[in-house]
């Protein structure tokens, strides 16, 4: 049986936790915020694209983005501001034929498509993508690496516990203490199938 005080600690760890990540807050701190950014950001849409115009829109918008919708304000020079830009295009911009920077400047030039509306879209959806990461990473920096190996094997009993009917057999079938030092792993499973859990019975709050 576990002991009363630790389990309760661990218990409020969960609870803090899961607050943290919850979908609603995830949308309120980082997704409401960029998407107001974006739609702030203003361009003249009749402006002709070339290498020059691309550049200097990317940068300006990843810039408008770091200084108005995520978190701390951030100050980029345009150097930093068209690196970060370039940077992000390489590492998540996809269509359907290619990947990276270059495929991003050819959905600009794109008589067919929206021109830089489709790439800034984009931009704002890999943005988002990457902030909430970042935020979650933060979440557990915070909440979970400073615990004890002994407190984070009573939370991963707890979620096992909890989320008992909608684990996986290979899942159950590891012991708390197994699974204690993978607990954000753990925790990102649970919480990609928490949205249809709690929407039925809301367990964890209980």
């Amino acid at each position: 049986m576990m002991n009363l005080k630790p389990k309760a600690e661990a218990e409020k760890v969960v609870e803090k936790v899961f607050e943290l990540i919850d979908e609603q807050n995830l949308y309120l701190r980082i997704n409401q915020p960029i998407e107001e950014a974006a739609l702030s950001f203003g361009f003249d849409e009749k402006t002709r694209v070339t290498h020059h115009t691309f550049h200097h829109l990317i940068s300006n918008f990843v810039r408008h983005i770091c200084q108005k919708g995520v978190g701390i304000q951030q100050t980029m020079t345009d150097s930093q501001a068209h690196a970060e830009a370039v940077f992000i295009l390489e590492t998540g911009y996809q269509n359907l034929n290619s990947i990276g920077y270059y495929a991003a400047f050819l959905d600009a030039i794109n008589p067919q498509l929206n021109g830089f509306n489709v790439v800034l879209t984009q931009l704002t959806e890999i943005i988002t993508t990457q902030a909430r990461t970042e935020y979650i990473r933060w979440v557990f920096a915070t909440c979970i690496d400073s615990l004890s190996w002994e407190t984070r094997r009573l939370i991963t009993e707890i979620l096992l516990e909890r989320w008992e009917p909608f684990l996986p057999p290979s899942i159950l079938r590891c012991s708390p203490a197994q699974l204690a030092d993978h607990l954000p792993e753990l925790i990102n499973i649970l919480n990609a199938v928490d949205e249809t859990a709690h929407s039925l019975t809301g367990f964890y709050r209980d």
